[in-house]
Parts: structure tokens; C-alpha cells; sequence
């Protein structure tokens, strides 16, 4: 499932293997507007994809299981892009309803500072021309593995500079953000 979809194309772009089902949840205007962008272009999704209109600040999971997400099956999880715009008690929330949803070996995964804010976050929000957009972050959940693990999750923190190594892309070494990935124990 993706968390706060917007306008990813992951459903239309990535070869996914048989069986898959992909739900994409985001704010009912978000979808509305990218469900006709998505008819006029002919894109055609490479899995079973579901549009999940829902504020996930507020009770989503009986949308997403009157679609037809099976809280019994192991689920994949993506909040990319999200969190830092939800205070700490809607992140947790969040994620409460997440577990609440996940069978065993379920997988989670979103962006993560170890230190809150990188120095590149840092910056970006002393940039008068990012004020607008960075006025909008409230921080997300402090300390995202301590809760993940408090409430069954084993977790694994992705340094972005080593992720960035292995692709081959340049990435500040001082850069401290990355990659939290989590799987739901039994």
C-alpha cells in the first residue's frame, strides 16, 4: 500500500511479480485529480491497482479494507515523502493503524534521520524561497525505530551516502538521512 500516493507511477512503470495488488491511498482531491491524467495518457497498470480515496490523518483503514486489503495476508508499506508533514501524534496514529493491519512479516519503509533533520533539511528550511512549502513540515515521529520496535517491528536504518554508494550516485558523506525499512515480527 502507498501511503500519501500523490502521483507516483510506481503501479504503471515497475515490473511487479504476479499476484501483486497495489493500493494507493491519498486525499480523495489528490486522486480525482491524477485518475483522469492517468486515463488521457492510456497508462495502463502493470498490476492490480486500487485508488483508495482517504485522509490518513483520520480513520482510513475501513476504506482500505472495504477495497479489498486483506489485514491477513503480509502487506508492503510505503510512506515516502509523508511523515515529515504529520506531527508526532498523527505519525503514530498513523503507524498504530498500520499494525493494526499488518500480518506477520509485513514490511514498512519511508524516509529517516536518525538526528530528526539532516543538515540538507536543515538548510532547506532557512531557504526564504522553501518557506511556503517547509511552514508545512511538523516533524513527523522522533524516534521512529524505538516506537516501531515497542509495538512488534524489527527495524533496519539505510544510510542514504551508503544506498547512494551502491547505486552509484554521489551523495554528501555527512548526509545522515536514509531509509528506515521495518518487518512486523509474529
Amino acid at each position: 500500500a502507498l501511503l500519501a500516493a500523490g502521483l507516483d507511477t510506481r503501479a504503471f512503470r515497475l515490473a511487479w511479480p504476479p499476484g501483486t495488488r497495489l493500493f494507493e491511498l491519498d486525499l480523495p482531491d489528490v486522486l480525482a485529480f491524477k485518475e483522469p491524467v492517468l486515463a488521457a495518457t492510456g497508462a495502463a497498470p502493470r498490476c492490480a491497482r486500487t485508488s483508495v480515496p482517504a485522509d490518513l490523518r483520520e480513520d482510513w483503514p475501513q476504506r482500505l479494507t472495504a477495497a479489498g486489503f486483506s489485514p491477513a495476508q503480509p502487506a508492503g508499506w510505503l510512506a515516502e515523502g509523508l511523515l515529515i508533514y504529520l506531527t508526532g501524534d498523527e505519525a503514530s496514529r498513523l503507524f498504530g493503524r498500520v499494525t493494526q493491519l499488518s500480518a506477520a512479516g509485513s514490511q514498512l519503509a519511508f524516509e529517516y534521520s536518525p538526528a530528526g533533520q539532516d543538515g540538507i533539511t536543515a538548510r532547506a528550511a532557512q531557504l526564504p524561497a522553501l518557506r511556503k512549502y517547509t511552514a508545512l513540515w511538523r516533524g513527523g515521529l522522533p524516534d521512529a525505530p524505538a516506537w516501531l520496535a515497542e509495538h512488534g517491528w524489527r527495524t533496519d536504518i539505510h544510510r542514504l551516502a551508503a544506498l547512494g554508494q551502491d547505486y552509484g550516485r554521489p551523495v554528501p558523506d555527512s548526509a545522515q538521512s536514509g531509509f528506515l525499512t521495518a518487518r512486523r515480527r509474529s
